[in-house]
């Protein structure tokens, strides 16, 4: 910013001196730097665009997958469902339905860490997905019933993650009966 000095008529005959901006040059320096802000911008966009569009063409193609890795698996055919999974997932990183189900695959697959992460990244991504909330309980289940101190055995957050996902969905019939199962506290402990 340009300052120079002036004395301003009023302040002449006192001799005081103040320090005025010089407005034209400021203004001139002003609309040139959101001229190149703009561009820049713009500019940015433009070279971003194709990005967003390709993530969600990728995405889209992961849900694809995921629909053609759930008819496979009930059919039978488990491992191109794995496959048709993984590559959801590398295809798009945050699709709770891939991870989700990516993540059963190894829990019934006595997986059980890699499950747990990949249900997680599921409920991160999507906390309203039912399935992720009742298999993390599963699993987490499984691995209280493996305990064989009773005393020991922490059924609370188990029975906290069947309760999210039945308030998910209260119809779904797998939810209560896992709630009842085990030896762990009902439904309404």
């Amino acid at each position: 910013m340009n300052l120079r000095e002036t004395t301003s008529p009023s302040n002449r005959s006192n001799g005081i001196r103040s320090k005025t901006r010089d407005h034209t040059v400021q203004r001139g320096n002003r609309t040139a730097i959101r001229q190149r802000q703009w561009h820049i911008v713009f500019i940015l966009a433009l070279t971003l665009l194709p990005l967003v569009k390709a993530q969600s063409d990728l995405c889209r193609e992961a849900d694809q997958l995921v629909h053609q890795a759930v008819d496979k698996g009930s059919a039978g055919d488990v491992e191109t469902a794995w496959r048709y999974l993984k590559r959801a997932v590398e295809l798009c990183p945050d699709n709770a339905a891939a991870l989700g189900n990516l993540g059963f695959l190894h829990a019934i697959s006595n997986q059980h860490v890699v499950a747990k992460q990949l249900l997680m990244r599921a409920l991160i991504s999507n906390a309203t997905l039912m399935e992720p909330w009742v298999n993390l309980g599963n699993i987490l289940k499984d691995e209280q019933e493996t305990i064989l101190d009773a005393d020991l055995r922490n059924w609370s957050t188990v029975w906290r993650l069947y309760r999210t996902a039945y308030r998910l969905n209260p119809r779904q019939v797998d939810i209560t009966a896992n709630m009842a199962g085990g030896n762990g506290p009902g439904l309404h402990s």
